[in-house]
């Protein structure tokens, strides 16, 4: 499955961002709020999320420090957000 503009949220953007955070599925399913296998299953493309669902997962990668970057020319993608410095 291909990237989609947000707010749609890909799995390959889903997949990415757990490597940049080092997280498995496990521990994202765990910051979420949401089962494993939802994030499994997603990430596999066997199924669309819930916008719920969605929103839950987003906000659990851009609380630990990910940014999701819009599907533009160069395609949709992630990276992490610059540490603030005090």
């Amino acid at each position: 499955m291909g990237c989609s503009p947000l707010p749609m949220f890909a799995p390959a953007q889903c997949r990415a961002a757990r490597g940049l955070l080092d997280w498995n599925q496990g521990q994202l399913a765990q910051q979420a709020g949401v089962s494993r296998s939802t994030v499994r299953e997603f990430e596999a493309g066997h199924h669309e999320l819930h916008r719920s669902t969605q929103t839950l997962l987003v906000r659990a990668l851009q609380d630990a420090g990910v940014r999701l970057i819009d599907a533009g020319e160069e395609g949709c993608g992630v990276r992490l957000a610059k540490p603030s410095i005090p």
